[in-house]
C-alpha cells in the first residue's frame, strides 16, 4: 500500500516556516537551549534587524490586542493571520537569484 501525500497549490511552507519562527523566539525569550540551527539563526536577524531577537515584543502585543478584542466583542468568533511576501525574488533558502 502507498500513500500519496498532495500538496496543495500555493502553499510553500509559510506554516512550517511561522512555527520555526515562533519557536525560535519562545526559546530565546525564554533562555532556553537553542539547537545549531537556531544559533546560526540568532546573529544574522539581529544583525539584520538591528535589536536583538530577546528584546522582540511585536508577536505577543499583536496577541494581546487580538485576543482583547476577541474578548470585547462576543461576535468575533476567530482570528487568523495572514503572511506577506516581501521579496519575491529573495528567499532565505537559495538567496538572491
Amino acid at each position: 500500500m502507498s500513500i500519496v501525500l498532495s500538496v496543495k497549490p500555493g502553499n510553500c511552507g509559510k506554516h512550517d516556516s511561522q512555527i520555526v519562527l515562533i519557536a525560535f523566539l519562545q526559546k530565546v525569550m525564554l533562555d532556553e537551549r537553542i539547537t545549531i540551527f537556531e544559533h546560526e539563526c540568532f546573529n544574522p536577524v539581529w544583525r539584520e534587524a538591528g535589536v536583538s531577537p530577546d528584546q522582540y515584543q511585536l508577536i505577543s502585543d499583536s496577541l494581546l490586542r487580538m485576543v482583547s478584542c476577541m474578548v470585547r466583542d462576543e461576535q468575533i468568533v476567530g482570528l487568523c493571520g495572514g503572511t506577506k511576501i516581501v521579496k519575491k525574488v529573495e528567499t532565505f533558502v537559495q538567496g538572491s537569484s
